[in-house]
């Protein structure tokens, strides 16, 4: 586990909770450049319903008091977890860095994160245009239907040129002919 981390000019003193690291509130509104310590604090108190207790506790910890004497105070801590998701609700100028490096600590923690390909079947992916073309064929008193789905136009038309038998090149954009187009609904 990692013992020390920085962020920028601010030395964290990692608490070390069940193998995991933690940090303060108060090192955590330093870091995300917060002018009051206790805003930190604030952002868990208007959003606690989005943190689980693994990503946010009090804990009683020994601090430094007036004198040099040690006083326990209740102390709130952030999980990895936690802080990026207090980064996540912060709007200081430094927020969107310090996600970056909260995700990088958790990778070198855990390990690189696992890449898992999410196969989908055709069957319930969803697509932006769902296509209906009835071609008559008047000579021969005819029809085919074609039945598809695509996110694109593009999609649309390459999908009906294969059905048909045609493969596509290339297409080149050209104002859509909205005199032949008939919207319903």
């Amino acid at each position: 586990m990692i013992t020390e981390l920085a962020f920028h000019d601010i030395n964290f003193n990692v608490v070390n909770r069940n193998g995991q690291i933690w940090l303060t509130s108060a090192e955590l509104a330093s870091a995300l450049q917060y002018a009051n310590v206790r805003a930190v604090t604030g952002l868990y108190n208007r959003y606690k319903d989005e943190f689980t207790e693994s990503m946010s506790l009090v804990l009683k910890m020994n601090t430094k008091g007036f004198g040099g004497g040690n006083s326990e105070k209740d102390t709130r801590i952030f999980s990895l977890r936690g802080a990026h998701l207090v980064a996540m609700l912060s709007k200081t100028p430094v927020a969107k860095e310090f996600r970056r490096w909260v995700l990088d600590i958790l990778d070198k923690e855990v390990g690189e994160p696992v890449k898992t390909e999410v196969r989908i079947n055709p069957e319930q992916q969803e697509y932006r245009y769902r296509v209906k073309v009835i071609i008559y064929d008047d000579m021969l008193g005819g029809a085919a239907e074609i039945l598809g789905k695509a996110d694109t136009l593009r999609d649309v038309v390459a999908g009906i040129s294969t059905d048909l038998g045609y493969k596509p090149n290339a297409f080149t954009h050209v104002p859509m002919n909205r005199a032949r187009v008939r919207q319903i609904h």
